[in-house]
């Protein structure tokens, strides 16, 4: 009887051995197991099975960026910025084992870390000295960031900066060949579908030769579908939650009215900054979300220099927004502004666009198919808008690229995207609601 409970005795110290004693502190949760058997131990002490992978998360952590954990982002300018700092955060309790689900024990280096990036990438990008400002911008960077983990269970307390460190401007290893050269033509909207269709009763020789000797196919887009954040995204090559470009229109806080975006929003270089820390020329006409023009190595035309839908001036029936900004250099204005078609001109004639009388539609946009608001009230009035701008931003380009011959050269219509917006309907097979007089053959 002796020898059976030293058995038991032994047997018993021998599990005790195995097992793991785990205490668990009121400002923490302890997890144990995976998937659906996840289960949080509870406060005290606790007696578990060895090799069950505890994982502990802190309620309350202080993490400290210095040295080479300190953060490295890109300011517009090109440079990099080293940023040291201390962020103070505190985790929803009852949202640990979501986090834990999708981050495991790298909360912070796999969603916190990428969310301060991006939000000192915004808020250096506001700011002329960013050195002169490091008391303010902790709070900031503090707000944004808990504004968008909040949702998901973490909270920002805190966010103190101790340092930022400007580099010197990047150094974009670029390999050239002489009389090698980039031309970009940026066609908002174009279908090859559409083209074919039309290309049955109108000669489109050069696109038709673009597609019989180049590379051609269709490109996969970003959503959502918004010209000036897909055409940023282009020139930038990062995402609109980084570039910060991500609707037309955005609020003057002067004024209190919409305006165009405008290339002070955007927070990261685009390719005209980056081809200028080069010996690269470069050239650009157009582009959306370039006013003002920025101080490039070769020149820019904005896109507030010919019609542009969205700016205020054009809707009271001034003729465009002030010089300043329009373009870079700032004497390149008088060069071009003489190349500007009107939309009265002779240049932006309907007669070759449309059958019948021209004006005979005037008021036709009152239906549900009418333009929008910041629009002219009838689709001829659109139309001479819409070839306004085009022409002039065609004489533009056939006077800059000859002179200038930039290594880098790129120009943006927005006709193609805005003629079908306005007159798809009327294509055949035409939409609902138009009369068949009103078909296009």
């Amino acid at each position: 009887m002796t020898r059976i409970a030293i058995l038991i005795l032994v047997a018993l110290i021998a599990v005790f051995l195995t097992l793991s004693v785990e205490n668990v502190g009121p400002n923490e949760v302890a997890l144990i197991g995976s998937g659906p058997d996840v289960k949080e131990l509870p406060v005290g002490i606790n007696i578990v099975m060895p090799f069950r992978g505890i994982r502990r998360f802190k309620l309350n952590q202080t993490h400290r960026l210095h040295g080479d954990r300190s953060l490295e982002v890109r300011t517009r300018a090109g440079k990099t910025a080293r940023i040291e700092m201390d962020v103070e955060l505190d985790l929803v309790r009852d949202r640990v084992r979501d986090l834990d689900r999708d981050y495991g024990e790298m909360i912070f280096e796999k969603i916190v870390k990428p969310t301060l990036r991006v939000e000192l990438t915004a808020a250096l990008s506001e700011e002329v000295d960013p050195a002169a400002a490091i008391g303010r911008l902790g709070g900031e960077i503090a707000e944004r960031t808990n504004g968008k983990l909040e949702p998901i269970g973490i909270g920002v307390s805190s966010v103190v900066l101790t340092g930022i460190f400007e580099g010197k401007a990047l150094s974009y290893d670029l390999e050239t060949h002489d009389g090698v050269k980039l031309f970009i033509l940026g066609l908002d909207g174009y279908d090859w579908i559409i083209m074919d269709r039309v290309a049955e009763s109108v000669d489109l020789a050069n696109m038709k030769r673009v597609r019989r000797e180049g590379a051609w196919g269709n490109l996969q887009s970003i959503e959502p579908l918004v010209s000036p954040l897909i055409w940023t995204t282009m020139v930038t090559g990062v995402t609109p939650d980084i570039h910060g470009i991500t609707d037309f229109l955005i609020r003057d806080a002067l004024t209190g009215e919409d305006i165009p975006v405008t290339s002070s929003m955007r927070r990261v270089p685009a390719v005209w900054n980056m081809t200028s820390l080069t010996d690269l020329r470069c050239g650009f006409i157009g582009w959306f979300a370039s006013f003002p023009a920025e101080d490039v190595n070769g020149f820019i035309v904005s896109d507030r220099f010919g019609y542009h839908m969205f700016d205020p001036s054009w809707r009271e029936g001034k003729k465009r927004s002030p010089q300043e900004g329009l373009a870079f250099p700032g004497d390149l204005y008088g060069e071009i502004e003489p190349l500007t078609v009107e939309v009265g001109d002779p240049g932006s004639d309907l007669s070759r666009y449309i059958r019948g009388p021209v004006d005979a539609h005037k008021g036709a946009g009152d239906g549900p198919d009418a333009p929008p608001a910041h629009g002219p009230p009838d689709p001829e009035s659109s139309l001479r808008q819409i070839i306004s701008a085009y022409r002039t931003y065609e004489n533009v380009m056939k006077k800059l690229y000859p002179v200038y011959r930039p290594d880098l050269f790129g120009v943006y219509f927005e006709f193609t995207d805005s003629v079908c917006h306005l007159f798809m309907r009327f294509m055949r097979p035409a939409m609902d609601g138009v009369s068949p007089e009103d078909e296009s053959p």
